[in-house]
């Protein structure tokens, strides 16, 4: 079952618990390294521009502060009690791999064959192909990384998270992983992809630092199978 929360304006007895909660952040999130920075700022009123997530037992889950004169958002959100992260077991896990990517995109277009294929492509690493493991051993969440070496670049292709385990920080979590990953390989740019209908994952990329720069047109549909 999932722990109850509740959401609540901040006030001025959060700034501590906020910064706590991003001390256990991975590394590859720059930006809240200057957090108490920006939470000082005078254009920031707690009760009117900053929101807190409580769980039942008082602990703080996550946070987001806007600042509307700089069009700035700090967020962060803890992943729930019990996932990990680790990467895709190989061929062992690839069906089960498949069943949680129809999930989280609602289509049949992955099948087993083409994530076999995917294992044995030339610049295949599986130490980027990560996976977010719920309390009870299913598979919740998934995300895939691609690494040019030679132009020390990043991308991400596909991520997702099960329907029933979404909205608890397992993408931002993945995400946040897989740059720390990319930044071992000596990658200094990550790149990711996504149509414009998708709210959500461009929630989710504009949390974690991407911003827009190519926009393809494309004529079509997608068709589900």
């Amino acid at each position: 079952m999932a722990t109850p929360f509740a959401i609540r304006p901040a006030d001025d007895a959060d700034p501590a618990r906020i910064i706590a909660l991003t001390c256990d952040a991975p590394a590859a999130i720059r930006q809240l390294i200057d957090l108490p920075w920006r939470l000082s700022a005078s254009a920031l009123t707690f009760a009117a521009d900053a929101r807190c997530c409580v769980a039942s037992d008082g602990s703080l889950l996550g946070f987001a502060a806007w600042q509307a004169p700089w069009a700035a958002l700090d967020m962060l959100i803890r992943p729930g009690p019990g996932y990990t992260i680790r990467p895709l077991a190989g061929a062992a896990e690839v069906d089960d791999y498949v069943a949680l990517h129809r999930a989280a995109f609602g289509s049949h277009s992955m099948t087993s064959a083409w994530r076999r294929r995917a294992l044995g492509m030339p610049t295949y690493r599986p130490d980027l192909d990560l996976v977010a493991v719920a309390p009870d051993g299913g598979l919740a969440g998934f995300c895939v990384g691609w690494l040019d070496s030679a132009r020390r670049v990043g991308q991400v292709e596909p991520i997702g998270t099960h329907p029933a385990h979404q909205r608890r920080g397992l993408g931002r979590a993945l995400l946040d992983e897989m740059f720390r990953r990319f930044a071992a390989h000596g990658a200094v740019t990550a790149i990711v992809e996504t149509e414009n209908v998708r709210s959500p994952a461009q929630g989710l990329y504009a949390s974690a630092g991407f911003q827009p720069t190519h926009r393809v047109l494309r004529k079509g549909t997608y068709v589900k199978a």
